[in-house]
């Protein structure tokens, strides 16, 4: 399958995501969800990251391969992968 991805988002600052909180309270329509609290927050640890798909379809074919490579996705954000863990996977 062709197309491109587009990382945007990685580690996080506590200030850039109490910013993306801001953005949430405003509603701004690039902050579809409300973000996690700093200390929850895969990207504070650098164990997450926001891609751009170049299609719904990439985006679904990728998430589908990222279980294979230790990478956990799930179609309500299509954007965001992360790594898996043994605890975070326990169960699911």
């Amino acid at each position: 399958m062709g197309g491109s991805v587009t990382w945007v988002s990685g580690w996080r600052s506590r200030a850039q995501q109490a910013n993306l909180f801001r953005l949430w309270q405003a509603g701004d329509p690039n902050v579809p969800f409300e973000p996690l609290p700093y200390e929850e927050s895969k990207h504070a640890t650098g164990e997450a990251a926001d891609g751009e798909a170049s299609s719904p379809q990439l985006a679904a074919h990728l998430g589908a391969y990222a279980p294979n490579v230790g990478l956990r996705w799930r179609p309500v954000e299509p954007w965001h992968f992360e790594l898996r863990t043994r605890a975070t996977e326990v169960g699911r």
